[in-house]
């Protein structure tokens, strides 16, 4: 991602990754033209698409004015579990197809729901949630300034991809990692959609 970026913004090779700001050209991406900043974006997801077997996408989307009539009472729980619980289900099948034991960890940007998502982890690991237990993560969800990871950064435009395409109609970023979710033969497990 650095090599990336220095070949577009070499006068600010620590720049962060922020999909939305990066869109609007605003904050620190003020007076960067937008062709730039959208090629940016899209050879960071291009990165991704063709580093598929090593990187593996997990999302949820949720449509916030009909999630109550859709059952879903607590957007951010509901979101964290379906992408935890598909996380360990992936792990799960490493293990059973390829007789290694992957144990995994979820790091998160942070958010005042640290606290919560750490609780639900524990939870989901010793009780379960409602499509069975968590088994294979190590260690509750750590939680990092964004500012200070790429990583985190990464996870920040995949998903202002996925919310540019839902939210917007805009699929141009989004077309770039659509391939990229987890799937096993045609059926994709990594994006759950609740759109009603």
């Amino acid at each position: 991602m650095d090599d990336i970026v220095s070949r577009y913004i070499p006068a600010d090779p620590n720049i962060e990754f922020h999909g939305s700001v990066m869109h609007a050209g605003s904050k620190e991406w003020h007076g960067i033209p937008k062709g730039i900043r959208q090629n940016l974006m899209i050879d960071i997801l291009t990165m991704v698409k063709n580093s598929y077997s090593k990187l593996v996408l997990f999302a949820s989307v949720v449509n916030k004015a009909t999630a109550t009539s859709a059952g879903i009472m607590d957007i951010s729980e509901h979101m964290f579990t379906q992408v935890v619980s598909r996380f360990d289900m992936f792990l799960g099948r490493k293990f059973k197809n390829d007789e290694y034991r992957a144990r995994g960890i979820a790091i998160f940007d942070e958010t005042d729901l640290d606290k919560k998502m750490q609780t639900l982890t524990q939870t989901f690991m010793k009780s379960g949630h409602q499509w069975g237990t968590l088994h294979n993560f190590c260690e509750v969800p750590l939680f990092l300034d964004s500012k200070m990871s790429r990583l985190i950064q990464l996870a920040d435009l995949i998903a202002y991809s996925i919310y540019r395409h839902y939210a917007k109609g805009d699929s141009i970023l989004y077309n770039t990692i659509k391939e990229c979710f987890d799937k096993e033969n045609n059926t994709i497990h990594g994006l759950r959609v609740d759109i009603v």
